[in-house]
């Protein structure tokens, strides 16, 4: 087919690629009356590429939505542990402030009108102190948390 000039090598290949699709997803093998082989070389010696079906996904395009699904997956992973040990840190991290700690985590023009009996029950005071956690401890914290966990992994590792 390629030596009759006919069709382009590249064409060729990517109507074997659309029709194998075709065959593996769509079941075309129960349409097609007689061999397969011959119902896709007759298309091709006909000098017409293979129309690939509406559902068709190139092997390359698989490979990527493939790869960016496992990426994405991975992403969203990372992103809820590193929620979730935001979250626990932070809690362990804010029962150990003082009152006078937590009232000066407080923005200037709250910080006039706090109580310590108002403190506790401060919807304002968590989202400050979250918020202040999250910018200036937690990212030292994270880099603290990696590096041990990475020296014991490699310690075991010599072990």
């Amino acid at each position: 087919i390629a030596s009759q000039n006919k069709l382009l090598p590249d064409v060729i290949q990517n109507s074997i690629y659309a029709f194998a699709f075709d065959l593996q997803e769509n079941n075309k093998a129960k349409s097609i009356k007689g061999d397969r082989l011959n119902f896709f070389m007759g298309i091709l010696r006909n000098g017409k590429p293979y129309a690939a079906p509406s559902n068709y996904e190139s092997p390359g395009d698989k490979a990527m939505r493939m790869y960016l699904e496992k990426q994405r997956e991975i992403e969203k992973k990372r992103a809820d542990m590193e929620e979730e040990a935001i979250n626990l840190a932070f809690n362990e991290w804010f029962s150990k402030l003082s009152d006078e700690q937590k009232i000066n985590l407080l923005p200037d023009m709250l910080r006039r009108n706090a109580s310590s009996e108002k403190l506790g029950k401060s919807k304002m005071l968590e989202s400050s102190a979250r918020s202040h956690f999250k910018t200036e401890i937690w990212p030292n914290l994270k880099t603290e948390i990696i590096a041990n966990a990475t020296t014991k992994a490699n310690e075991q590792e010599v072990v």
